[in-house]
């Protein structure tokens, strides 16, 4: 969590989010903006990821920053 706190390009990827309430507790922490949708696929089923993002306690702004704006963000800002 230091390093969302002391840097503009770390994200976290929800995939990994397993505990109760994560999701939410690092949007309050730190903003939607740090977060990006994953779901470990193939490898786990991705409804749940997805279900964890739909049922969220977040505004649909949140959300989706969460599901697509912010990844989108990341790869529009890649120059080659």
């Amino acid at each position: 969590l230091s390093l969302l706190n002391n840097t503009s390009n770390i994200y976290i990827e929800t995939h990994n989010l397993l505990g109760f309430n994560q999701v939410e507790d690092l949007v309050a922490f730190k903003g939607a903006d740090r977060l990006i949708f994953g779901s470990c696929y193939p490898l786990f089923n991705e409804d749940l990821a997805i279900s964890r993002i739909i049922n969220a306690d977040l505004d649909e702004k949140e959300k989706n920053k969460v599901a697509f704006l912010n990844i989108r963000e990341i790869i529009q800002n890649i120059t080659i």
